[in-house]
C-alpha cells in the first residue's frame, strides 16, 4: 500500500498538471478557468473511484487535498505569468516558490509514510543507519502492537460500531460492584448481576475481563467470573495498589458478545 500511495499521489498530481497545461495552452480558458475546470474534473473522476475502491478516510483526504492544491497552485502561477506577460515584465518567482514548497512537502511525506510502514530496505539502511555492533542486520520498521493495515483497522472499527448498536438494542441490565468494598493488597469479591431487558436473569454466560492500572501495565490482572446463582457472577481478586483502576468486561452468551468499560477506586490498605 505505501508504494501505491506514493505512485497515486505523485502520478495523480502529475496528471492534474498535464491536463491543466493542456487546457491553458490549447484552449481559450485562462489560468483561473483551467484550474477550476481541472478541480471539478478531479471531484467528478476521483470521488467515484475512491468510493468503489475505498482505502480509508485518511487515504481519501490526502489524495483529494493534493490534487486540488496542485490545480490551485498552478492556477496561481499561470495567472501571475499571464499578468506579467501583459505587463511585459519578468516572471515573478513567489507563486512558483509556493507551489514548489507543497510539491516538496508531498514528496517527503509520501516517503515518510513508506518508511514508517515498510521500513528502510537493506541497502538504504546500511547507508543511513550505523552498523550493529553485534553483527546481523538493521530492521527499521516499527515492530509494536499498532496495526499497519489501515483498511483493516477501519473495517474493525465499523464492525465494532455495529456491535455497539446491537448491544444498545439488546438492552441487557448489568449491575456490578465490590462486595463489601475493596482495599489495596486485600482480597475482595467483584460481583456482576446480569439480566435481560425484562429483568430476567441471564444464565450460562462466560464472563471474562481485565483490571488495568493506568501507567503500569505490569499490575494488570485478568479474570474469569463464576456463576454463583442464576444471573449472578463473582470472582475474588487482590489489587495491589490503591487509587483508580480501569476494568474491561466481556460477556459471551452463545453467539452474543456484550462488553463494557468501567472504573473503580481501590481504597488505601488498612494500617
Amino acid at each position: 500500500m505505501p508504494n501505491d500511495l506514493v505512485v497515486s499521489l505523485l502520478g495523480g498530481a502529475l496528471a492534474v498538471a498535464l491536463v491543466f497545461v493542456a487546457l491553458h495552452r490549447f484552449t481559450r480558458f485562462d489560468a483561473k478557468g483551467a484550474a477550476l475546470l481541472v478541480a471539478l474534473g478531479v471531484l467528478v473522476i476521483y470521488l467515484p473511484v475512491a468510493i468503489l475502491w475505498w482505502q480509508g478516510a485518511d487515504v481519501f483526504a490526502i489524495h483529494i487535498s493534493i490534487y486540488l492544491i496542485t490545480a490551485y497552485g498552478l492556477g496561481i502561477i499561470f495567472s501571475a505569468h499571464d499578468q506579467v506577460d501583459r505587463q511585459k515584465r519578468g516572471f515573478h518567482w513567489a507563486p512558483a516558490l509556493i507551489v514548489l514548497f507543497f510539491v516538496v512537502v508531498v514528496a517527503i511525506d509520501s516517503v515518510f509514510v513508506m518508511f514508517a510502514v515498510q521500513g528502510v530496505d537493506g541497502r538504504l539502511a546500511s547507508w543511513l543507519l550505523p552498523a550493529p555492533r553485534a553483527g546481523g542486520h538493521v530492521s527499521s520498521h516499527f515492530p509494536g502492537t499498532v496495526a499497519r493495515n489501515f483498511h483493516e483497522r477501519e473495517q474493525a472499527f465499523n464492525e465494532w460500531l455495529k456491535r455497539m448498536e446491537a448491544q444498545q438494542l439488546r438492552n441487557w441490565r448489568v449491575r456490578k460492584g465490590w462486595v463489601g468494598g475493596v482495599r489495596a493488597g486485600e482480597p475482595a469479591v467483584f460481583r456482576l448481576e446480569l439480566a435481560d431487558k425484562d429483568d430476567r436473569p441471564i444464565t450460562g454466560a462466560r464472563i471474562t475481563g481485565r483490571f488495568m492500572r493506568p501507567g503500569n501495565i505490569k499490575l494488570d490482572q485478568s479474570f474469569q467470573m463464576s456463576e454463583v446463582r442464576p444471573g449472578r457472577y463473582e470472582v475474588k481478586l487482590t489489587l495491589p495498589e490503591h487509587g483508580r483502576w480501569n476494568v474491561h468486561v466481556e460477556i459471551a452468551k452463545g453467539d452474543i458478545l456484550h462488553d463494557f468499560n468501567a472504573r473503580t477506586i481501590v481504597g488505601d490498605p488498612l494500617t
